[in-house]
């Protein structure tokens, strides 16, 4: 059984600059995007801490990946077509504020 991405079809890894500073926000912006777009196109996303946090720390996985030299993944999202299709937005309670 797959624990880790729970056997979603696909993984989306953006690759960024090793020494850009700004780079890291840009990606998280980028998949921000896609994640907000995705269904609209009936594409289910979740972001994969795990596999980012493997990508920075497990040797075999960032060799798998083949990055050109000075690039290094960037976060990672798991995307396909889900299985369930939500119906509507579960019930809430309203929420109680008091401001001081």
């Amino acid at each position: 059984m797959d624990g880790i991405c729970w056997g979603a079809p696909h993984l989306l890894i953006p690759h960024i600059p090793e020494e850009s500073p700004t780079a890291p926000t840009d990606a998280i912006i980028a998949l921000t995007t896609v994640d907000i777009a995705a269904p609209a196109f009936g594409i289910g996303m979740c972001w994969a801490g795990l596999v980012n946090m493997a990508s920075h720390t497990y040797k075999p996985l960032q060799e798998y990946y083949t990055l050109p030299k000075g690039r290094i993944p960037a976060h990672a999202m798991m995307f396909g077509y889900p299985r369930y299709t939500p119906h509507r937005i579960p019930q809430r309670n309203p929420l109680k504020v008091t401001w001081r």
